[in-house]
């Protein structure tokens, strides 16, 4: 099998792919994970709670999906290539033992989430929809340490090609805090409450 030519475009496309991931993961984050009044949001009525419960999934299933396409193997059998992390990997060359060990540290937390990709994302697993267990099971901010170690390996990627870091795009959690605050002076509006649909956070 041919491989084909590797560049450093290669490499500004899988920073892109990786920023992606980032992004989502990032608003997420803000909106849900790191929201103090997600419980008062999802207990006002049933349309908004709902429609907010349900962009929680669609943003865990999307955030799931970005990951494991950066964890793709390099090709597949019809040899057919994938711009993931193993083919940068396989084709970069000079990779150093700092990146090869930031590759396995990120490909261990990729591991705790793949059966999330594989049963539910990806496919309905029949088995797992009966069960109703959880999948994807990982420690509280290792999300947090994933998206580190990944920037970190993309800049050293950059690196071997003696260009500049290229880092991700930190504004997106300025830009969701926002939109996390126009929902909640939406709800407040919508409801017509006093005191607001959503308590004021508590005194430091």
């Amino acid at each position: 099998m041919m491989k084909p030519e590797f560049s450093y475009g290669d490499v500004e496309k899988f920073y892109e792919l990786c920023d992606d991931a980032y992004r989502c993961w990032k608003i997420r984050r803000v909106l849900f994970d790191d929201n103090s009044k997600i419980e008062a949001m999802l207990s006002i009525s049933d349309p908004a709670r709902y429609c907010f419960a349900e962009l929680g999934c669609v943003l865990q299933e999307a955030v799931i999906i970005k990951i494991s396409k950066i964890h793709d193997k390099a090709h597949d059998k019809y040899n057919n290539y994938n711009l993931s992390m193993q083919f940068i990997l396989d084709n970069c060359g000079k990779i150093t033992p700092e990146l090869n060990l930031l590759a396995n540290n990120l490909s261990s937390f990729y591991n705790k989430i793949k059966s999330a990709r594989h049963k539910f994302c990806a496919h309905n697993s029949r088995a797992e929809i009966f069960e109703g267990g959880f999948l994807g099971r990982f420690d509280e901010n290792e999300d947090v340490e994933y998206f580190a170690k990944l920037q970190q390996f993309v800049n050293g990627i950059a690196k071997i090609f003696g260009k500049e870091v290229l880092p991700f795009y930190e504004k997106v959690t300025t830009e969701a805090e926002e939109l996390l605050q126009a929902v909640l002076l939406g709800l407040d509006a919508l409801y017509g409450r006093e005191e607001g649909v959503i308590p004021p956070s508590p005194a430091p």
